[in-house]
């Protein structure tokens, strides 16, 4: 039997015609003997009649389409014209019908790939607390009316009882990050007999129906007596009294848990101790007449503030240099701080077997090197890393 594909003109005429640029496909050994080449190929396809002869892949089947559409699986009637014999057609098109649907289905199963990155969790980086700034309108008894830009508050209401006040509070908390926080109020204008203006600060909870001081987390400085009120109705004596243009200052040490009080740029002393919980600057009033005005930092206080900071971090600082730091640590030649620092490594970042390991394996070396001295080696002991990455 001849070759049929030993040269050009052994060539069935039935090889399908390809536009430029394509190379059809060939006709099977079997097909091209019994003279029956199709002019289309195995899936319907007519190589010679191709929407787009551009594409060399448009024969291809898309198994993201429908198939019943121009790209998916060919009609029967297609499939019946590119098999020969009636066997044939019915083998071609079941053996299309069969082979789509796995492929897709094996598309399918693939799923999607995720690249995964191993790295820490982001840590949120604590936010900076908002200054006081202005007395808070939504945070008064009522009776105190806000004046100006937020910083005046005057006593419009009626005359209240020997046990009753209207007091206001700041609209942010003294931050401790500020290590002390300083505040000063004005007194405006006040009724010179039996008046009361009280100047400190409370926890949010604290009811406003009362002065500060006198109710549990709050702490006052009262200028009818020049007493302090820590938490109850009965104060101490503290310092003098105040009235019209005094100034008087408030501050808290958050490093001491303690606070103290100004008048016109002189130091008081110390008022309270053990001062704790979120701060609000707060004053209380009681008779009408009553004018405050505070100021959180917009203009320059009458107490030299900057002065007493600068102590107060110097006095820290010559705490820490006091400190003997000789006992911290065993002093340790290159060889064992290296071995240190790697066992601190493993330590922390998890590896607790092989931190163990290295730890008994340094353990013994020293020991083994020690032979004639009875002393415990010391300085490699594990211990487990409480914040150790998981």
């Amino acid at each position: 039997m001849a070759n049929p594909f030993s040269s050009p003109g052994n060539r069935t005429t039935n090889m399908p015609t390809a536009p430029p640029g394509h190379t059809p496909r060939r006709s099977s050994y079997a097909a091209v003997v019994s003279g029956t080449t199709p002019t289309t190929d195995v899936f319907g396809f007519d190589c010679a009649n191709r929407d787009h002869p551009s594409s060399d892949q448009r024969h291809l089947i898309d198994p993201r389409h429908t198939l019943n559409g121009s790209w998916g699986t060919p009609s029967h009637g297609d499939a019946r014209d590119g098999v020969s014999g009636q066997g044939g057609r019915a083998e071609g098109r079941d053996v299309v019908e069969t082979l789509v649907p796995a492929w897709i289905a094996v598309d399918e199963r693939k799923g999607m790939t995720f690249e995964l990155i191993e790295k820490a969790a982001p840590v949120e980086a604590e936010g900076v607390q908002m200054l006081p700034s202005r007395w808070n309108a939504n945070d008064k008894y009522a009776g105190l009316e806000v004046l100006r830009d937020g910083c005046e508050v005057a006593f419009t209401g009626g005359k209240t009882t020997e046990y009753e006040a209207y007091s206001i509070r700041a609209d942010h908390a003294m931050p401790v990050q500020s290590g002390i926080y300083y505040f000063e109020v004005k007194i405006v204008s006040r009724k010179v007999e039996d008046s009361s203006i009280a100047i400190g600060f409370s926890t949010k909870d604290v009811p406003l129906s009362r002065p500060p001081g006198w109710e549990p987390n709050s702490w006052a400085y009262h200028g009818d007596d020049g007493h302090s009120y820590c938490c109850q109705s009965s104060g101490k004596t503290y310092g003098p009294t105040f009235t019209t243009d005094d100034v008087i200052g408030c501050g808290v040490n958050f490093h001491t848990e303690s606070a103290f009080f100004t008048k016109n740029g002189n130091h008081l002393g110390t008022a309270f101790r053990e001062v704790r919980g979120k701060l609000f600057p707060s004053v209380g009033m009681m008779k009408p007449g009553e004018h405050v005005w505070v100021n959180f930092g917009q203009s320059p206080f009458e107490f030299d503030i900057d002065s007493m900071i600068l102590k107060e971090k110097k006095a820290i600082e010559e705490q820490v240099a006091a400190t003997s730091t000789a006992n911290l640590a065993p002093p340790l030649d290159e060889t064992s701080l290296i071995q240190s620092l790697v066992l601190q490594y493993l330590a922390h970042d998890g590896y607790v077997e092989t931190a163990k390991a290295f730890s008994d394996e340094v353990r013994s070396e020293k020991q083994a090197l020690n032979i004639g001295n009875k002393e415990e080696v010391k300085g490699f002991e594990f211990h487990d890393d409480g914040d150790a990455s998981q």
